[in-house]
């Protein structure tokens, strides 16, 4: 629902630049939407170019480097099939494909208008190397799988980067469909929790990209081996986010990972590891490990 361009609360979180596309499309066309007659929009690259996204100028909730960051839990030796839950215009589970060869990807969204974005986006020249492995789905985390499953039996993985803010918590947005991908409701994460179980396979990887505040609801009995990865603007600071993975019925206990640290000092520019991350070029696992 929510890779550097902007996020809400995301930048503003770790303080890095935003990046921003072309502005319009580079002919000129502006992307007719299921909800409304025309919106400006922009064609942004992420994943070091490797991947387009196309996302409205204003209105809904564009992508910024939590997309990224949960992407980056996908290595390059990835098969199977993933599910990205929440998928808004397709950042995430676009990355994912991107990343890994050897997976199928369904990218899962309730609201029309980012699916129709996303749409648009596979047909973008650089889109083409996945698109022929990325479905999109219409669909609410809390009919999940009633409503629709994924062509395999079970996933292999499941990404969420779910709503930032609790119920009742955060300035409220006027925009509706902004509200809604930055809100959760009163149920929090207990709905999209639940959905992953339901697509998992036995042992099959949950990951997640969360304030540091909601790490005490994202803990769950049916998930075991957890790692959790701090991330952190710049080193001795407090961390800014936590990606989380987790299998579906494995015993292990929490394990606690080296902070990724996004920048070096008072730079503004990403650190090189984090670069390199941002870039596609390595996992999370990887950059952590030095």
């Amino acid at each position: 629902m929510t890779a550097p361009v902007e996020d809400g609360p995301s930048d503003s979180a770790t303080g890095t630049p935003r990046q921003r596309g072309s502005g319009a499309p580079d002919d000129g066309e502006q992307v007719s939407l299921s909800c409304q007659a025309r919106d400006e929009v922009s064609i942004d690259a992420i994943l070091g170019g490797r991947v387009e996204i196309i996302q409205q100028v204003r209105g809904g909730v564009r992508c910024g480097h939590d997309a990224v960051l949960l992407a980056a839990t996908i290595a390059d030796r990835t098969q199977g099939h993933i599910v990205d839950l929440g998928a808004g215009t397709g950042a995430v589970g676009f990355m994912a494909a991107a990343r890994a060869s050897g997976v199928t990807v369904s990218c899962v969204e309730c609201d029309r208008t980012s699916l129709g974005l996303a749409a648009r986006a596979l047909e973008r020249p650089l889109n083409q190397a996945f698109r022929d492995r990325v479905e999109l789905v219409e669909g609410d985390v809390r009919d999940l799988p009633s409503t629709w499953q994924p062509g395999v039996a079970k996933a292999h993985a499941v990404l969420i980067n779910p709503p930032y803010f609790r119920a009742g918590e955060g300035r409220r947005s006027p925009d509706r469909r902004r509200q809604k991908a930055r809100g959760l409701d009163r149920d929090g994460l207990a709905p999209w929790l639940l959905a992953a179980r339901r697509l998992l396979m036995p042992g099959g990887l949950l990951g997640l990209v969360l304030p540091p505040y909601l790490l005490s609801d994202a803990l769950h009995p049916a998930f075991g081996d957890t790692q959790l990865f701090p991330v952190m603007s710049r080193e001795g600071r407090p961390a800014v986010r936590l990606i989380i993975t987790s299998r579906l019925g494995r015993r292990g206990g929490l394990k606690i990972m080296p902070p990724l640290i996004l920048h070096r000092n008072d730079e503004q520019a990403l650190a090189p590891i984090s670069q390199a991350l941002f870039d596609g070029v390595i996992d999370l696992e990887r950059a952590v490990a030095g």
